[in-house]
């Protein structure tokens, strides 16, 4: 049988203007906002936009040595954290734009060539959290993608091709619950034509568990990260901007467009 066609994007919805939670847009000219973990000072910097929008951005830059003692697991990691700004019982929403550069490398594809690229994570810090955005530059694959952890088997409830060159903004807006009745995930992109909802398994708002074993210690911070398989690359540099979390999608939209 033909299978059905994909459902069509819906444009992201208007909102109140809400509240800024957490400001790490870096329009201080410095990372002081938040809380970095890397291995060497000089791998994250503050730049002027390559792209010439009118604001500051992060370049993370990451080399296949910066793994242990350096880095807390064995895979080479430099993340950015907000406060432990999320909580349990309510509603968040994270906004951020990546811009993957034309000279991004090409991994072999002889693996899993996972790249860590954000998620809300927190305490007890177990493992790979319910809802992270992953890429994977392997020949033939090329995506930006959204896995989710063992509590629903790694699946990938959502994917685009990998865009380079240019900016894509995103913001997820979550209920952090551990009931899967209760908690549940929204996702808007705009990679350049206007902001849509996605689908994520056929459905605009994903129900699940935003909380569980990896991530319910306490209130979950937001992050930003270039963090990836040992081995797939020698070194990798991503730019990261305009982050923030709030209290509706008109807080924290990046505004890269």
């Amino acid at each position: 049988p033909t299978p059905a066609p994909t459902p069509a994007p819906t444009p992201a919805p208007p909102a109140p203007a809400g509240s800024v939670l957490f400001n790490g847009d870096l329009s201080s000219g410095n990372l002081s906002a938040w809380f970095m973990q890397q291995c060497a000072p000089d791998r994250t910097k503050v730049l002027r936009d390559p792209l010439g929008v009118d604001r500051n951005v992060m370049q993370m830059t990451v080399h296949n040595t910066d793994v242990s003692p350096c880095s807390p697991t064995e895979n080479p990691r430099a993340q950015a954290l907000s406060p432990n700004v999320i909580k349990e019982n309510t509603e968040s929403w994270f906004g951020y734009s990546i811009l993957v550069p034309n000279n991004f490398p090409t991994t072999s594809g002889a693996g899993d060539d996972w790249v860590s690229l954000a998620s809300i994570y927190g305490a007890p810090y177990n493992g790979a959290g319910p809802q992270t955005m992953y890429l994977n530059s392997s020949p033939g694959v090329n995506k930006f993608y959204f896995r989710r952890n063992g509590s629903y088997g790694y699946d990938t409830p959502w994917s685009m091709p990998l865009v380079r060159g240019r900016w894509v903004d995103f913001v997820i807006h979550s209920k952090m619950s551990r009931d899967p009745a209760v908690g549940y995930r929204e996702q808007f992109v705009n990679s350049g034509s206007g902001w849509n909802q996605v689908q994520q398994n056929g459905q605009l708002r994903l129900k699940m568990k935003t909380l569980d074993g990896s991530n319910n210690g306490g209130a979950n911070f937001a992050k930003v990260s270039l963090y990836y398989r040992k081995g797939i690359m020698s070194s990798a540099s991503l730019y990261f901007a305009s982050a923030k979390v709030g209290t509706s999608f008109a807080a924290v939209a990046p505004r890269s467009y």
